[in-house]
């Protein structure tokens, strides 16, 4: 090839390369994003209501929840704005009293509470029924804490443990589970999750019968020093954790998952919270 037909094919090869520069277009909306399919959003939605209200959303509240989630591609932000409306509504508290209700007192209701108040209140009136009157006073005492609890909890003026302790310290709890040790094993059982040792057994039914006695490493001598002991020890937040998930994701905590939330509820006693951080997992949410 000449050196004046070799210049002329790369002139004619430079001449037609042409450079291109990026341009910016404002104002464009991200699309959906394609990898969470629609039903992703409503199934979280939906059995959110469920197991937190009892209910399922309004399709109004469907609507709005789902768009909200879609808008912000499902980001934890966005999930956490949408329980915190939900964990926010009256529902949520009333649902929350009825479950603790129905696991502790079973069919015992706010009217079997108020017949038995009122009986009281006519032993307590009627003089040839005075040398019983001190039981009956504190039996009244407790039935009376137990008949206002539900307003109490709604208003936002007690926290779920004191519910738990005052669904557990009154008659009908008593008559659920009769004498001291079967009131102990339910009390594990029930609010920490877990059977007591043989040691822990006898400290609390020892206790719970006015004697001087140690259970998790605390020393009372009446029903109340127990219930004050077991809801403030690490193994109540533990247990309480362990129901948590338990519920919602249907497993046990790991290690780590336990820690944190044990910590968080005792540093806090903040109990929606709790639920907050599960649910707004990928795994409640079912996307991973």
């Amino acid at each position: 090839m000449s050196r004046i037909l070799f210049y002329t094919v790369l002139f004619f090869m430079f001449s037609s390369c042409k450079k291109y520069e990026e341009e910016i277009i404002t104002g464009n909306v991200a699309p959906p994003d394609p990898t969470i399919e629609n039903n992703i959003y409503e199934d979280f939605v939906n059995r959110t209501y469920i197991m937190v209200l009892g209910r399922e959303p309004l399709a109004s509240e469907l609507t709005d929840h789902v768009n909200l989630l879609k808008n912000d591609r499902l980001s934890i932000a966005s999930r956490e704005t949408f329980l915190n409306t939900v964990f926010s509504t009256i529902d949520y508290r009333y649902h929350l009293y009825e479950e603790n209700r129905f696991n502790l007192l079973r069919d015992n209701d706010s009217n079997d509470v108020q017949l038995f108040i009122s009986l009281l209140i006519n032993a307590l009136s009627d003089s040839a029924q005075m040398q019983s009157w001190p039981i009956y006073q504190y039996e009244f005492d407790r039935l009376n804490l137990l008949s206002v609890a539900q307003l109490d909890f709604v208003n936002g003026n007690i926290k779920i443990s004191e519910v738990q302790r005052r669904m557990v310290n009154n008659f009908f709890y008593d008559q659920i589970n009769m004498n001291s040790q079967n009131f102990v094993l339910a009390v594990f059982q029930q609010l920490i999750n877990r059977v007591p040792t043989q040691n822990e057994l006898q400290g609390g039914v020892a206790m719970v019968d006015g004697l001087n006695s140690s259970v998790l490493f605390q020393s009372g001598s009446s029903k109340e020093d127990f219930l004050t002991i077991v809801l403030n020890a690490d193994d109540y937040f533990e247990g309480q954790v362990v129901l948590l998930y338990q519920k919602y994701l249907l497993r046990l905590p790991n290690s780590q998952e336990m820690t944190a939330g044990m910590n968080l509820y005792k540093s806090t006693d903040d109990y929606v919270k709790i639920q907050i951080d599960i649910l707004k997992s990928d795994e409640f949410v079912k996307i991973e």
